[in-house]
């Protein structure tokens, strides 16, 4: 399973459709380090970023559509 998952990665790479990251969460495949100290997720370094955070310009630009998305 380990070595199907992995080609599948493989595949995508170089397709070049942005599904990797997803995929890799989803599977677990390939393994990528974790270092908590780059962590880019602010809830909990020690786990992968599972979503987008939208930047703080967004709240001031657009605070009705922000909140919905939120929500």
């Amino acid at each position: 399973l380990k070595q199907i998952l992995t080609q599948r990665w493989l595949i995508d790479f170089f397709q070049g459709n942005g599904g990797n990251y997803p995929q890799f969460l989803r599977t677990g495949y390939p393994e990528y380090p974790l270092d908590p100290s780059t962590s880019l997720n602010p809830d909990d370094t020690s786990v992968y970023p599972k979503r987008y955070k939208y930047p703080a310009s967004e709240q001031n630009t657009n605070p009705e559509n922000y909140q919905k998305a939120i929500d």
